[in-house]
């Protein structure tokens, strides 16, 4: 299965070049479990320069049970670092992959972590 999305910024963003935004799609159906990272994608600081969106496709294995809750997760970290820090841009809701707009994407909004904060 193939998954499309397009990932939206509050703004374009100027970035520093150690910058990088992941994408996870995680089965989050599991009770009181952390969610499974079934597909990972990284982008770094060039692709993303400038950009107000960024629109790609992720793969994913297909042994997946019909019953997982599948979603997309996001975070665009400003120092590169896997850690979230008050600097960067996150998903706060939820994005399950079976829902899609009229072009078949997930359509993805980023927050600020910290809202008094914005990137340089």
């Amino acid at each position: 299965m193939i998954v499309s999305y397009r990932i939206s910024f509050p703004e374009p963003l100027i970035l520093p070049s150690a910058a990088s935004l992941r994408i996870e799609i995680r089965d989050t159906s599991l009770i009181d479990a952390p969610s499974v990272t079934l597909a990972v994608t990284l982008y770094h600081a060039d692709q993303l320069a400038n950009r107000a969106f960024i629109i790609g496709t992720v793969e994913l294995p297909e042994q997946i049970s019909p019953k997982a809750a599948i979603t997309l997760w996001a975070h665009l970290s400003l120092s590169g670092e896997v850690r979230v820090n008050k600097e960067d841009f996150i998903t706060t809701s939820a994005y399950p992959i079976m829902k899609t707009d009229e072009h078949g994407q997930v359509v993805v909004a980023m927050q600020p972590v910290d809202s008094s904060a914005r990137a340089t």
